[in-house]
This record gives structure tokens, sequence and C-alpha cells, in this order.
């Protein structure tokens, strides 16, 4: 399930939506990630395999919410890069005004 599909599938009140903030989509992002690893594991889910596989995990795309992240054996900084983005109160949007950043 893809992130408009995700979007769709998960309909939140108006006091739900105005409480996201970037710890709750950083946790989403980690879920992603975990959940990757863990469908890579198939039917032998391990600790020992879900490490395996994020350790592994190279340019997971993250639906749009931060640039694409990897991993590998010591490397758990999931953020390399940033975009800049615009907000409109009016219309209670955000813009993207830049490319990813490397950081």
């Amino acid at each position: 399930m893809n992130y408009t599909q995700r979007k769709k599938a998960i309909l939140l009140s108006e006091t739900e939506f105005k409480s996201i903030s970037r710890y709750s989509t950083s946790s989403y992002i980690g879920a992603l990630a975990m959940e990757e690893g863990i469908k890579q594991c198939g039917k032998n889910v391990t600790r020992k395999c879900v490490i395996d596989k994020l350790e592994n995990l190279k340019d997971f795309e993250t639906e749009g919410l931060m640039g694409p992240i990897s991993f590998g054996p010591g490397n758990r900084q999931s953020a390399t890069s940033a975009v800049i983005i615009r907000s409109n109160a009016k219309t209670q949007s955000f813009e993207k005004v830049s490319n990813y950043i490397p950081i």
C-alpha cells in the first residue's frame, strides 16, 4: 500500500490532523522501515533477521515524507537529507520548494 492509498484508508478527525508533528511523522517513517525489514524476512522473522535486513536497506522511499533512507552496519542515522517546504496558513497546506538537500 503506498502513501496515497494509506492516506485514503486513514480518516483523521480535525483534532487528529492538527496533532500531526515531526515526532509522529518520524515515528511513522520508522514504522515503515521496520515493516519493510520484517517483510523481507518472510516467515523467518527473528531479531537477527530484521537487523540484517535493516542494515541492508538502501535508498528506501518514505512516501515523500523525507528523502530516501539507507542503513548499514553501525549506521543507524536515517536522515541524510532535508527538503525546504513553504506553509500556507490560509489553505492549511504545504508546498515543496526544493529538492532533497544532503545534510
